[in-house]
């Protein structure tokens, strides 16, 4: 017995290594469009503290602005299911900032009058920490769409600027995925992966697209796919919103803006849980904390619009670049075994700089 056990474990071997030659031979990684195969492991850093260096760089050498203004959301502490996911420790400026709460969160304004030719710049440096999370939730636990409270149905399940649930387009797909599908994960799950096969990643514009726009040309970046995937969960009937900040990506060793998704699980026996869903990284109800948090939507639209628009003046050439201070991972947190035929390209990860013109 133990003879044949051994044998078994040795075939299993070898057709493991056989695999990983295939799949890394140009002519079958050309056919596949996949990276090696190879076996993984979801593993998070349990913490991450960093310090980040922002800088957000006007050029008024091609234009005579009147006057400029950077508007734009700050970080702040973030509570998620009675667990703090994010703390601020300090947030410095470079130039003297105007600070205001708009609708609960917090905004900066930096404001420059009769600006001459030349380039103004604003450094910004966060001291940040961020923890991970994953949910351990499946079809046994989730409630059904009916089971979610009336408060969280207010809240989202309506237009939201470039989430649509009204058009016809959207309600025909999203039922084409759900069908007559009332528990809340698999419907999540299925619309989760409709989106991850269907809708090819893309960088080609600088603006959101609504989810009408996504469906018809099926390529986006991840705040495409993000605010389709809440288009799509809110005909459903499930509230889905937009989380947004700046992410880390290790392959690429850059910062950059990046959006993902939170969405609501109520559970059988009573409350539930909200959780996070981040489509072009491949994670979900997964919190990678290699990010930080600059705004989450409360479902109005004027807001939403709000935070991606931090420009206002006559149009400039405008970019922003980050600089890592410090990055600290501390622990460990692990999900499932899971076999894997799949990689992300560097520019997959992150959307181009938020910075953009009215």
């Amino acid at each position: 017995m133990r003879s044949y056990n051994s044998s078994k474990i040795f075939i299993i071997l070898i057709l493991t290594v056989s695999l990983l030659i295939l799949f890394t031979m140009p002519t079958v990684k050309n056919v596949l469009n996949v990276f090696p195969t190879h076996f993984s492991e979801t593993n998070y850093p349990e913490e991450i503290d960093f310090n980040l260096e922002r800088t957000i760089t006007i050029n008024t050498y091609y234009c005579s602005p009147e006057y400029f203004i950077i508007d734009m959301a700050e970080p702040m502490n973030v509570v998620q299911n009675n667990r703090q996911i994010q703390t601020v420790y300090s947030i410095n400026y470079s130039q003297d900032v105007y600070k205001s709460t708009r609708y609960g969160h917090n905004w900066i304004e930096w404001v420059v009058d009769a600006p001459s030719i030349g380039e103004y710049n604003i450094s910004i440096e966060y001291a940040i920490s961020t923890k991970a999370a994953i949910w351990e939730i499946d079809s046994k636990i989730s409630g059904d769409v009916s089971d979610i409270s009336i408060e969280f149905k207010d809240q989202y399940l309506h237009d939201e600027w470039v989430i649509q649930i009204d058009d016809p387009s959207i309600i025909d797909l999203s039922y084409e995925i759900v069908g007559d599908e009332t528990n809340t994960y698999i419907i999540l799950e299925n619309i989760y992966n409709w989106v991850k096969d269907n809708i090819e990643y893309s960088t080609e514009s600088n603006e959101p697209q609504n989810a009408v726009e996504s469906v018809n040309t099926l390529r986006g970046d991840c705040d495409d796919q993000s605010i389709l995937f809440c288009s799509l969960a809110r005909a459903a009937g499930i509230p889905a919103w937009l989380q947004l900040g700046v992410m880390y990506s290790d392959m690429s060793d850059a910062w950059g803006g990046h959006a993902w998704i939170q969405a609501y699980v109520p559970f059988k026996g009573g409350g539930g849980k909200v959780v996070t869903i981040d489509i072009v990284n491949n994670e979900f109800m997964e919190w990678n904390p290699n990010r930080f948090i600059e705004y989450t939507s409360d479902g109005n639209a004027e807001h939403l619009r709000d935070y991606y628009y931090i420009y206002n003046g006559t149009k400039a050439l405008i970019w922003e670049s980050y600089n890592t201070i410090s990055y600290d991972e501390s622990g460990c947190i692990s999900q499932h075994l899971i076999f894997e035929i799949k990689i992300i390209p560097d520019d997959m990860l992150l959307t181009l700089p938020r910075i953009r013109v009215p």
